[in-house]
């Protein structure tokens, strides 16, 4: 079982993820740590150094490298499945979901986080960006609509998604 978990920046794929790994007690990969971890860097610091085609690379070297591995509950970069062909990758390798959450909602979680490279302080800005990368989300994914759910109930909507997939 290979799930990874796909959508717009603060929508919860590390901290749902994480719980999910845990409660199927498999592996928990964020692809945004992998990559610090490897570049030595912070993802800002990455774009900031680098560029985001830099970045862009070392993020799809990192989800080839993760594409053989099993029992794992993988957090992708919000961009991730919209580079290359990532998306494609992840829909031949595993089960996909977009975690989906409003635009509005997004922007209010992460507003002043100086550590996500492409957060302007422009709502409209953000909301382009929302509006570009969504349907490359819709495209492979199945959907989990998460703008009301806790942690624990997305984990419960997610773990009903993963074993009627494989019945």
């Amino acid at each position: 079982m290979l799930v990874f978990l796909v959508g717009f920046m603060g929508c919860g794929k590390s901290s749902i993820g994480a719980a999910l790994a845990k409660q199927l007690n498999c592996t928990f990969i964020d692809t945004d740590v992998l990559v610090e971890q490897q570049s030595g860097m912070s993802i800002a610091n990455l774009f900031e150094t680098h560029g985001e085609h830099f970045f862009r690379e070392l993020e799809y070297n990192t989800l080839k490298n993760i594409l053989n591995k099993q029992d794992c509950i993988v957090a992708t970069g919000g961009g991730t499945p919209c580079f290359y062909d990532s998306a494609e990758l992840m829909k031949n390798s595993g089960l996909c979901v977009y975690l989906r959450t409003d635009v509005s909602i997004l922007y209010d979680r992460i507003k002043g986080d100086s550590m996500r490279p492409l957060l302007s302080a422009d709502y409209a800005h953000f909301q382009r960006l929302y509006a570009l990368r969504e349907p490359c989300y819709n495209k492979f994914s199945k959907t989990l609509s998460t703008n009301n759910l806790t942690i624990v109930e997305s984990v419960l909507q997610l773990k009903k998604m993963i074993f009627d997939e494989s019945i």
